[in-house]
């Protein structure tokens, strides 16, 4: 069973209304997620990196949590404590496999290149 959803969220606020609000600027490890709290509460992920492939996973768990994926390392960056229940920390260690699977063998779900 996969964990991560590579599906593009929908939006729920215009453009306009979410540039209003969002922390892209800010430091690392803030996030302002333009999409429902059931989106957010999934493993979202997406390749990024072209030349140098990597899976950007982000989950609401209590807080934001944003994890870069790469063959050998992670980047986890929160912007408040993040809390896993058993299951949950199950689900990242599977998400992180999952990552690793698609960089190792470029094998992605049908839209994860789309974005």
């Amino acid at each position: 069973m996969n964990v991560l959803n590579w599906e593009k969220p929908r939006r729920v606020m215009s453009r306009r209304q979410y540039e209003s609000i969002s922390a892209d600027g800010a430091p690392p490890g803030v996030y302002t997620p333009n999409m429902s709290d059931a989106d957010a509460a999934t493993w979202r992920a997406k390749k990024i990196g072209g030349s140098d492939p990597r899976v950007e996973i982000r989950v609401l768990k209590g807080s934001q949590a944003v994890i870069v994926v790469r063959p050998h390392r992670l980047r986890v960056s929160m912007n408040g404590p993040v809390e896993l229940d058993d299951d949950g920390y199950e689900q990242l260690i599977q998400a992180i496999a999952e990552a690793r699977h698609v960089i190792a063998t470029g094998e992605v779900p049908y839209d994860a290149d789309e974005r």
